[in-house]
């Protein structure tokens, strides 16, 4: 998938950033910040498909006007839209990176379900795979009986989540210390409070917005400008892009609350709603739904 933002006259020049689905917000956030100048066309490649169809490449005319290229840390050796780009963009094009913000401690159970299909309206599934619910389904249970299986059974197979949690802080920091900007020390002080991972790799803005702030610091000399007026506006961008969407996406993975107990959240109690689609749901009736593999609601193919 590509996504464009600011100037996109076939003669402006191009900055260009790879990386998974953060990347646009990374894109859009930056092209806020650079508004004044109104010059570049930054342009977003991702590093996924959608199931089901191709890796999109962008036209190797529009890589030939690159003039910055900022790549998330993607730890695989080889990943052919990553070569494609590098090999495509002129030699000695100035680069930058940036770390992807992760953390699954939140969803210990989580894994592949292949009861859950691609759909037309739902490419990546209706539900999140979860290993619990899984042999919860197995015994068939339904409603309440099976969300209390559920329940019992996911406390007697916890895993230890100060070590799940350590595993994620000692993950983010390698990636920062792999990248130019680092976003670590905001996740440390933020998790516990703040409601900002909606999946594994889904983010509320704000997250974004620290992290590209932090990018468009370390990139100022090179995009040239008024450093104050381009975080200010980048800020404001912010703020109306957290009223308008709130977040990546329209699914935040509920929190089983004894999860949220055992890592101290300051939120992902048995009362709290979630955005699924377009349902609102506490974590019971997610996982009462998922369990049953409960298609009826939503749209309809």
């Amino acid at each position: 998938m590509i996504f464009s933002f600011g100037n996109l006259s076939p003669d402006s020049d191009v900055v260009l950033i790879y990386g998974n689905c953060q990347a646009p917000y990374v894109g859009e956030l930056l092209a806020a910040a650079d508004a004044p100048q109104s010059g570049r066309h930054y342009l977003c490649v991702l590093n996924h498909a959608v199931p089901g169809a191709e890796i999109e490449l962008p036209d190797k005319a529009l890589l030939a006007r690159c003039v910055l290229y900022i790549e998330q840390i993607d730890e695989r050796a080889e990943v052919p839209i990553r070569s494609f780009l590098r090999d495509n963009i002129p030699a000695g094009v100035e680069t930058a990176t940036y770390p992807p913000v992760v953390m699954m401690c939140f969803w210990p159970f989580e894994t592949v379900d292949k009861r859950i299909g691609s759909s037309r309206y739902y490419p990546w599934g209706r539900y999140n795979g979860d290993m619990i619910g899984m042999q919860v389904a197995r015994q068939g249970l339904t409603g309440d009986a099976a969300y209390g299986a559920y329940m019992d059974l996911a406390e007697k197979r916890m895993p230890n989540l100060a070590n799940r949690l350590q595993w994620d802080i000692d993950a983010i920091s390698a990636r920062d210390q792999a990248a130019d900007v680092q976003i670590g020390d905001y996740l440390a002080t933020s998790y516990r409070y703040k409601h900002i991972f909606w999946t594994a790799g889904h983010l509320e803005i704000e997250p974004m917005a620290v992290l590209t702030c932090r990018l468009y610091e370390h990139l100022s000399p090179r995009l040239g400008g008024d450093r104050a007026e381009g975080l200010r506006l980048l800020d404001a961008f912010a703020f109306e892009l957290q009223d308008r969407v709130g977040g990546m996406g329209n699914t935040q993975l509920p929190i089983n609350p004894l999860v949220a107990q055992g890592l101290g959240l300051h939120y992902g109690g048995e009362d709290m709603v979630y955005r699924w689609y377009d349902q609102e749901w506490t974590f019971k009736d997610y996982i009462t739904r998922y369990i049953a593999n409960d298609e009826a609601w939503g749209l309809q193919e």
